[in-house]
């Protein structure tokens, strides 16, 4: 009985942890089309008239950021879940996996 209590709570931890990290991947998908949008804004402006393409870098470094910051996110989602990515392909593995079952290369 206390095997089964102990079942539910990891699992209830588990929807807690998943749910958490899913709500920060929609903010950071939120921000991201906000930075998207910006972009667009600026290339519009830029583009009317001749600028240096200074601008853009800003910009471009935020979106660099916020799109390493999601696929941190989805990576934590996989860890939580128990699952792990191939280095060469990125398909997604069980953690337990030696091989991928996508590519065949070592799943290490």
């Amino acid at each position: 009985m206390a095997k089964i209590i102990s079942d539910v709570i990891d699992k209830s931890r588990q929807v807690v942890d998943l749910t958490k990290i899913g709500l920060k991947i929609d903010k950071e998908e939120k921000k991201l089309e906000q930075l998207y949008a910006n972009l667009g804004r600026v290339f519009y402006q830029v583009n009317k008239e001749v600028a240096p393409e200074v601008m853009y870098e800003d910009l471009f470094r935020t979106i660099t950021g916020r799109t390493k910051q999601l696929e941190y996110l989805k990576l934590e989602i996989d860890t939580v879940r128990g699952l792990k990515r191939c280095v060469a392909c990125g398909h997604g593995l069980e953690a337990t996996n030696l091989f991928c079952s996508t590519c065949g290369k070592s799943a290490k």
